[in-house]
């Protein structure tokens, strides 16, 4: 059986919105792209091993967009 590598999983917004990413996050955001209607950020608890190093970490959904974005990118590229 596969195990993930990394799991998310959705959690309260933290105080300030503060995300682990180092940002205060928006307070709305739209996930069907920019032609989307504004919905309440969400936040995801991120946990795994990432390079052989434990993370557990809380980010906004915007950072989980550029991530999965980035790691397609990343996987495509070793293709």
């Amino acid at each position: 059986m596969l195990v993930p590598d990394i799991t998310f999983a959705e959690v309260d917004e933290p105080p300030n919105r503060w995300c682990d990413c180092g940002h205060i996050a928006p307070e709305q955001f739209a996930r069907g792209g920019p032609d989307d209607v504004l919905q309440p950020t969400r936040f995801f608890r991120v946990t795994g091993k990432v390079a052989g190093q434990d993370i557990d970490r809380v980010i906004c959904e915007p950072c989980c967009v550029i991530v999965n974005f980035l790691a397609a990118r990343k996987k495509k590229a070793r293709k």
